[in-house]
């Protein structure tokens, strides 16, 4: 693919989106330079007829997670509770589950990552280090890679790669059992590294496309 058509179809990554949703392996998180995709779960009866404003605004960001919430204000007590992944986002979202949460710390040099609890051990998956994968037994005995984790740390700011795939009919078969459908997050950026030097003044436009009814 030449520069000039990798800059101006973009649209090639929603026919990957597209094609990715229904691979044998679904990327459901993936951040390396000039991509990012974050899969994330909500409830199918706030998917029939979602807002799509309000998900273009409410991007997921996978450092998000549990954390306790303190409140004051509004003519009310102060109040302190335990807030939930997506408890923040808009209504398309809510009670829906995260995937992915990576967390890090001052001082560490690397971003651990995590999977989703819940969906890891419905699946009757265990953490191999060597494979880099939660993984299970098969019927004859071997291991079985079912979440695999390709990792390349970068020291280059924005270089690092991290891609997490999971088998695809046992992740719909999960979502399906939850009562939830798939959300895909992503940003592909593009541009000429070299003459790159921001967005201001650029002319800008927008594409909507979405399946009939949706």
């Amino acid at each position: 693919m030449d520069g000039h058509t990798w800059l101006t179809g973009a649209e090639s990554s929603v026919e990957f989106l597209q094609s990715n949703a229904h691979a044998e392996r679904v990327v459901i998180y993936a951040s390396l330079p000039h991509v990012i995709i974050h899969a994330v779960l909500a409830p199918l009866r706030q998917l029939k007829k979602p807002d799509h404003v309000e998900l273009g605004r409410d991007f997921v960001t996978s450092d998000s997670g549990w954390h306790i919430e303190h409140v004051s204000g509004g003519g009310r007590p102060d109040r302190v509770y335990l807030a939930p992944p997506l408890g923040n986002d808009g209504a398309t979202l809510r009670g829906g589950e995260q995937l992915i949460f990576r967390r890090s710390w001052a001082g560490m040099n690397r971003t651990s990552t995590e999977m989703n609890q819940r969906l890891v051990q419905a699946l009757q998956l265990h953490y191999v280090e060597e494979r880099n994968a939660y993984c299970r037994l098969d019927d004859s005995g071997d291991i079985d890679e079912v979440i695999k984790f390709i990792d390349i740390p970068s020291e280059q700011f924005g270089e690092s790669v991290l891609v997490v795939t999971i088998r695809g009919h046992e992740f719909y078969e999960y979502a399906r059992l939850a009562g939830m459908g798939v959300v895909f997050f992503y940003d592909f950026t593009r541009y000429r590294p070299a003459s790159f030097s921001g967005w201001s003044n650029q002319e800008r436009f927008e594409h909507s496309d979405r399946p009939q009814g949706v």
